[in-house]
């Protein structure tokens, strides 16, 4: 994980216990245990047994497994105007299930050299690279290569697999993401559909 991953997520992690603190103690949803920094089992890690307040479930059953636990959801077939929001997995929440926080969004009606630049940035935390510039814009503007079948050759590439880069990609809009009430994207986790 980069330096720069590293401090995103532990701000992160400090922006969503601050948030916590601030939420109503009282309430049955928000356990003590969340709202307590002696939890922390590393800079980035905190124990507990519930979903909090900004993290929602998401059925999986429809996104396209890609392998590395990366998943895809299909395109909502509004063309290339639709934005895709990318989450990474995380150490957030020490459960049995991962926590995906989100690190942006590719905009979709982008210029194509924007789109793919954002999508390294997003996908592979890096900036694009001389054969990304020359290669890929071509090919997403002349309709050899749609913007998800790009965004899932990045998420499925080598370099994924071997950095241990595991993605969830959602478009946006869509009946499977949205945003908070503060414009926010909250952080998800696979739905239990058994």
């Amino acid at each position: 994980m980069t330096e720069s991953m590293t401090m995103f997520i532990s701000r992160y992690t400090r922006r969503i216990l601050s948030e916590i603190k601030s939420a109503d103690r009282k309430s049955e949803s928000v356990p003590a245990a969340l709202a307590d920094e002696s939890n922390m089992r590393s800079p980035i890690g905190l124990v507990q047994s519930r979903i909090p307040l900004n993290v929602i479930e998401i059925d999986m059953k429809v996104a396209e497994s890609i392998g590395n636990g990366t998943r895809i959801f299909p395109d909502p077939d509004i063309g290339s105007a639709c934005n895709w929001c990318v989450f990474h997995k995380s150490d957030v929440y020490a459960n049995t299930k991962p926590v995906y926080t989100p690190v942006g969004t590719i905009v979709g009606s982008a210029s194509t050299e924007t789109f793919v630049d954002e999508a390294y940035r997003y996908v592979l935390m890096r900036q694009m690279d001389l054969v990304g510039r020359e290669l890929y814009p071509a090919l997403i503007e002349n309709r050899q290569l749609s913007r998800r079948d790009f965004i899932k050759i990045l998420a499925d590439s080598e370099e994924a697999k071997n950095r241990g880069i595991s993605v969830i990609v959602i478009p946006e809009p869509s009946s499977w993401l949205s945003r908070r009430t503060d414009g926010h994207m909250p952080s998800i986790v696979e739905k239990d559909t058994g």
